[in-house]
């Protein structure tokens, strides 16, 4: 099934998948870890226009660490490779992190969010799901993401 982006109605820079030919977006609540790399890897983000934000989102390095917090205790660590991150401090001193991990034994993609409290996610809500690490938990949602997110994410599909 194709995706193409479209800018989140309330959010100034957000943008989630849709399905081409499909009105509404994937239903929230919907966490995916079985997304196609081929399938991500020809989203379209030229048409997608960022306006002013003031939200920053910053690339973070890559780690062990990084990975157990972005990944719920559902799924196995072993199994999952984080591919890239970024990271956001909001107004509340609340670190957010959004990634894409993949599935060493499907090749399946996972977008996730995370925060360092539970209340965080809880407070937008959506149900909290504890990670691998302390105190993060990982929302259970479909991702909502800056242009930015999509056009590394499509980048590193394009390298492996």
């Amino acid at each position: 099934m194709p995706f193409e982006l479209r800018q989140h109605t309330k959010r100034a820079n957000v943008f989630r998948l849709h399905v081409i030919g499909n009105v509404r977006p994937i239903p929230p609540g919907m966490l995916s870890y079985k997304l196609e790399p081929e399938e991500l890897k020809t989203i379209d983000t030229l048409p997608a226009q960022p306006l002013e934000s003031d939200e920053a989102w910053t690339h973070v390095s890559v780690d062990d660490a990084l990975k157990l917090r972005m990944l719920p205790i559902t799924q196995n660590q072993a199994h999952w490779s984080l591919l890239f991150a970024m990271k956001r401090v909001d107004d509340n001193a609340t670190v957010w992190l959004k990634g894409a991990l993949i599935n060493s034994k499907t090749g399946k993609i996972a977008l996730l969010t995370s925060a360092n409290t539970r209340s965080a996610i809880l407070n937008n809500g959506n149900r909290a799901i504890k990670s691998h690490e302390g105190t993060y938990h990982v929302g259970q949602y479909t991702m909502l993401a800056p242009l930015s997110f999509w056009i590394e994410l499509k980048s590193i599909l394009s390298s492996i």
